[in-house]
């Protein structure tokens, strides 16, 4: 089942299409989308099964994840005969799956767009990774019937206070990168890529990001938005709580941690958070107090044993052991008659 993404809503500057070269980008785009629609299955079985959760990264978009159709917009609007991206939908078990794809191969000078909806953003978070999936066809693959095929196209992002809605102006969307694939896919084999790209610098409530086609054939399988944090942890008795990865202008984030119940340390302990997501040179340690012992990442109470002596006939006899838990403040005697 395929249908037409929402329009956004600025005017398209005005285009003239042959019926000849209407006719030429036809047979590109059914060769390539049958091509696409044919292999989808498998990819996404294959990628279903490859999927594994990481526990330092929070996701702000997940386009498959998404449970109905995605909203992204596309522009220029009003196209006429002539395709833009266009979103493709299937079924697999149930659930439904979504690409968008665009091959204008055999025109020239092609801008189209493709805008995600809006994202917002954690006040903490002032850089996010942006994770693509998809497949770019080989422009040879078409016989040299097009001059004008590219086998690139651009990611770019665009920061709000607010959801705009359907406005759209290029001007206030940055480059963040050229996409070019490591592999490209020919008529008979579909070859996947995957693209991990950084937006900085963040600051405002939050932000788009939008595809640039300038005459690629392009199939978009998955974008994925996420930030990094330094998980919860426990080192050195010290407790660090969880912590938003730094960015370009702070690579190390020292973060500020807390001693265990029944522990001290004469300083603060201290750590260090990557922009990757992970702890390093923990700075300052934790000891157990007095009366207390370390148990993997806590402090637990020391028993200290006792010998009772009672007087029997005239004699001295040790009878008992007396176990005492500084922990809970408690005494328990335990009698074991020794000598009767």
């Amino acid at each position: 089942m395929s249908c037409r993404a929402q329009h956004l809503s600025e005017q398209s500057p005005s285009q003239a299409t042959g019926a000849e070269q209407r006719g030429e980008r036809k047979v590109f785009q059914m060769d390539f989308c049958g091509g696409i629609r044919h292999l989808l299955f498998s990819y996404v079985l294959i990628n279903g099964i490859l999927i594994t959760l990481q526990a330092t990264e929070e996701v702000l978009l997940d386009m498959k994840a998404t449970g109905g159709e995605l909203g992204w917009l596309t522009w220029p609007p009003n196209q006429g005969d002539r395709s833009g991206w266009e979103v493709t939908q299937k079924t697999l078990n149930g659930s439904q799956f979504y690409t968008y794809s665009i091959c204008n191969v055999g025109e020239r000078e092609q801008d189209n767009w493709l805008r995600t909806t809006f994202v917002q953003r954690r006040p903490s978070v002032s850089r996010v990774f942006v994770e693509l999936q998809f497949i770019v066809r080989d422009c040879n693959s078409f016989d040299g019937a097009s001059l004008t095929c590219k086998e690139t196209f651009n990611l770019y992002a665009s920061e709000a206070d607010a959801d705009v809605g359907t406005t759209f102006r290029k001007g206030q969307f940055k480059k963040v990168a050229t996409i070019a694939p490591d592999e490209i896919t020919n008529k008979n084999e579909m070859r996947i890529n995957k693209e991990t790209k950084v937006v900085e610098n963040l600051s405002q409530k939050g932000f788009y990001l939008a595809f640039q086609d300038i005459g690629a054939c392009v199939a978009l399988l998955s974008v994925r938005v996420y930030y990094k944090t330094c998980p919860a942890t426990t080192k050195s008795l010290a407790v660090f709580p969880e912590t938003v990865a730094g960015g370009e202008s702070q690579a190390l984030k020292e973060v500020t941690g807390r001693c265990v119940d029944n522990a001290d340390s004469e300083d603060l302990p201290r750590i260090y958070c990557t922009v990757d997501g992970a702890w390093v040179v923990p700075v300052g340690q934790c000891q157990c107090n007095t009366g207390f012992e370390e148990v993997e990442d806590s402090c637990e109470g020391k028993p200290i044993a006792l010998k009772l002596f009672m007087w029997k006939s005239f004699k001295s006899s040790p009878i008992s052991l007396a176990l005492v838990s500084k922990q809970s403040y408690s005494l328990v005697i335990v009698y074991c008659l020794l000598d009767q």
